[in-house]
């Protein structure tokens, strides 16, 4: 598990691919990240690291007791703190900048933040209710709510009842959003899509939680396919759990000891006849061969 990072939104933008198609993406500037502490917890097997954004210059603005702790850390205070769980392989310590290039162009990556605030809001805007009749003899409550509960029995509104009051300024978390582009010389990060907060917001950048497969099952009735798939994905990650298994995808009963032993969730059928034309004018054949 990598540390995350904290970024501050630009706005948004366009991205034009080289082959000239418009994404739509979010710029984040990632300024000066920097380690503020690691804390190692022997019964744990993850550590803790304290990242800082958006240093104070001004320190006649700083508590005595956050002046006295960045002190003790030879470091300047910063505005913006989070705590991530990092492996205990990982080689960041106290002091350390993390920039951009943190990212790479295609990955996946969770975006934390508050929302836009809106301020009071009735429940037409704050719930999409459809409101009172619009016809003559509504006076003066198009837009009610309309009963809220009970009279004598229970007599009171239940909690979590759907009301006017404040919308917006909650803590939400996009997943799965895409980096398009990274600039290390900038330190700008450009993510595909819309993100929380409005420009100037501070937000949590982490690699993708569910685009993480605790482990991957390798099946096939090739063994030297089987061992140099392996090869090439060990290569390009070390943190996936990679299991082999030797078998045929015609044989009912071992694939169904393979699917019960792992839990498995998500299929990738890799099989594939060589010559599309011949398949299409043979369907029922290339089915049965594979």
């Amino acid at each position: 598990m990598r540390t995350g990072l904290i970024a501050k939104k630009i706005g948004m933008s366009n991205y034009y691919t080289p082959n000239g198609v418009n994404i739509p993406v979010t710029v984040l500037h990632i300024e000066a990240c920097k380690v503020i502490e690691r804390v190692t917890d022997e019964n744990s097997k993850l550590d803790k690291l304290v990242i800082g954004a958006d240093e104070i210059k001004k320190l006649n603005k700083v508590s005595k007791s956050v002046k006295s702790y960045f002190e003790k850390k030879n470091m300047s205070p910063f505005n913006i703190l989070n705590e991530f769980n990092v492996d205990k392989e990982t080689e960041l310590k106290e002091g350390d900048d993390i920039n951009a290039d943190h990212f790479e162009e295609g990955q996946f990556i969770d975006v934390s933040g508050f929302t836009k605030g809106k301020g009071f809001s009735g429940v037409m805007k704050r719930h999409n209710f459809g409101g009172l009749r619009a016809s003559h003899g509504v006076s003066i409550s198009h837009r009610a709510h309309g009963s809220t509960g009970q009279c004598q029995d229970p007599g009171r509104v239940f909690k979590g009842k759907k009301m006017a009051g404040q919308y917006g300024n909650v803590h939400k978390t996009l997943q799965n959003l895409q980096v398009v582009k990274v600039d290390p010389k900038k330190n700008i990060v450009c993510v595909k899509g819309a993100t929380p907060g409005a420009r100037g917001a501070w937000l949590v950048l982490e690699d993708s939680i569910k685009n993480k497969p605790s482990k991957v099952i390798l099946l096939d009735s090739n063994e030297y396919a089987l061992f140099s798939i392996k090869n090439e994905i060990a290569n390009y990650s070390s943190e996936i759990n990679l299991y082999t298994i030797l078998a045929n995808v015609t044989n009912k009963d071992r694939i169904k000891e393979v699917f019960t032993s792992f839990k498995v969730n998500t299929v990738y059928h890799a099989a594939a006849n060589k010559h599309v034309p011949l398949v299409e004018q043979n369907p029922i054949l290339s089915l049965i061969h594979i």
